[in-house]
């Protein structure tokens, strides 16, 4: 049986290495790996499997940088390390046991500079190991945190940054000055591809369920703070699947001097639209499309249970970061689970054509108003009802407050300041009774 220097491919070298206890390193040694390269055709699978071979040399013989020189001498620094982004994606479903060892022959081969571009880009659960391997080369998290403060600066931070900057060591005034309320919206707002949607999940579970960060956030009740973040979670908040309500009533537990705020200003609002619009109703659609979320969830919890036992096999749990996501996975959906469960309890659907409308504006309305010279319908629903493009409005919006209780001829000021008249009040539109009382597959 050959040694494994003397392997003429790298699924030869792959299997020898099942074996091997000692690597010498020397320059023979070193000159096969480069003849490895040399001979190897430049595919994406070659490409895997000669890291992966690397990865073991690395762990067998503690060293790096001879493997760095044979790749460099085999001049296939391009064939590996083709771009950033191309070989961050290659990384994202590399197996974790194995990237600490990638990466420490990355930062050895194209030094700190292309390192940490690379690294504040990838996704975040990598992070741990990328900080490990900027520690054991003697260096800290300085030239990654530049980067994050310019992609933040740039309004082009992701998810994955975010939740990096939120659970790092730096300091607390750091923190606030990057991790502000546009910021995380803008994030969470954002759709991603799959690799990153892990941390786009985290990040919103974060906000919903995290009581230290949402203390962060809002600087322990801060009444300003309080305004801005439930304004974020108003404008940005349902595309993040966050629930404004629900935030409310986690703001109030928290902290009671911000709930006589809050309270302040519901009473305001209140006295602003006349009769109570506190109905738990929402249209079939609404609430058919809040059930596929549960659904979803629900569908996804057994994936996850796999997924966890799976990462299990990884062993070395303490560096395991498959495990640690797919755990952090399983809070966040169990948590999910149980916000979808109590929600749909409380909320009812409910047909908004069968409320008979009278000469006051209320849930199931459809108004005309005019302002700036310009007229414009609304369609007042319920809790979960909102759609910009058909301006079907929810009873929770802001305009709903502004509208609620009003008649034809009366004059109000929208939220955007400007005036408005109430030209007039009917039933709710056939066309949109249509759309908000279909339900797919029935």
């Amino acid at each position: 049986m050959r040694e494994w220097y003397e392997s003429r491919s790298f699924l030869e070298l792959k299997n020898a290495l099942v074996t091997t206890t000692e690597v010498e390193i020397t320059p023979e040694n070193t000159e096969a790996i480069a003849n490895l390269y040399r001979k190897t055709m430049e595919t994406d699978k070659n490409r895997e499997l000669s890291l992966d071979c690397l990865s073991t040399l690395i762990d067998i013989s503690k060293k790096v940088d001879w493997l760095s020189e044979a790749i460099k001498a085999a001049g296939k620094e391009d064939f590996i390390w083709s771009d950033q982004e191309t070989f961050g994606l290659f990384l994202g479903n590399f197996p974790g046991k194995k990237l600490p060892a990638v990466l420490a022959l990355t930062l050895e081969t194209k030094g700190t500079e292309w390192y940490a571009d690379l690294a504040i880009d990838l996704p975040h659960r990598l992070w741990k190991s990328v900080s490990k391997v900027l520690e054991d080369a003697n260096l800290g998290d300085d030239c990654l945190i530049e980067r994050i403060e310019y992609k933040f600066s740039k309004k082009q931070a992701t998810a994955d940054q975010m939740l990096w900057l939120w659970k790092s060591k730096l300091p607390a005034e750091t923190k606030e000055r990057l991790i502000t309320h546009t910021n995380l919206f803008i994030i969470v707002s954002k759709p991603v591809i799959k690799n990153f949607i892990k941390a786009r999940r985290q990040l919103i579970e974060l906000i919903s369920n995290n009581d230290k960060f949402l203390a962060f956030l809002l600087q322990k009740g801060d009444k300003k703070k309080v305004k801005s973040f439930l304004e974020h979670v108003q404008t940005y908040g349902s595309r993040a699947g966050i629930d404004a309500k629900r935030m409310q009533l986690r703001i109030a537990d928290l902290f009671p001097n911000a709930q006589k705020d809050l309270e302040k200003n519901a009473a305001k609002k209140r006295k602003q639209a006349g009769p109570t619009i506190d109905m738990l109703i929402t249209s079939p659609a609404s609430y058919a499309d809040y059930q596929g979320k549960l659904q979803e969830v629900n569908t996804e919890l057994p994936e996850n249970k796999i997924q966890i036992q799976r990462a299990r096999e990884f062993g070395d749990f303490s560096e395991n970061s498959e495990l640690d996501a797919a755990n952090e996975r399983r809070d966040f959906l169990l948590a999910r689970q149980a916000e979808l469960t109590k929600i749909l309890d409380e909320v009812k659907p409910f047909d908004f054509s069968e409320i008979k409308i009278e000469d006051t504006i209320e849930l199931g309305t459809t108004v005309k108003i005019s302002a700036d010279g310009k007229e414009v319908t609304y369609h007042i629903l319920g809790c979960w009802d909102s759609n910009p493009d058909e301006k079907i409005v929810s009873s929770g919006a802001d305009l709903t407050y502004k509208l609620y209780g009003k008649k034809v001829g009366n004059k109000v000021i929208l939220p955007n300041g400007k005036k408005a008249e109430i030209l007039s009040i009917s039933p709710i539109d056939k066309k949109i009774a249509k759309i908000v009382n279909t339900v797919p597959g029935k």
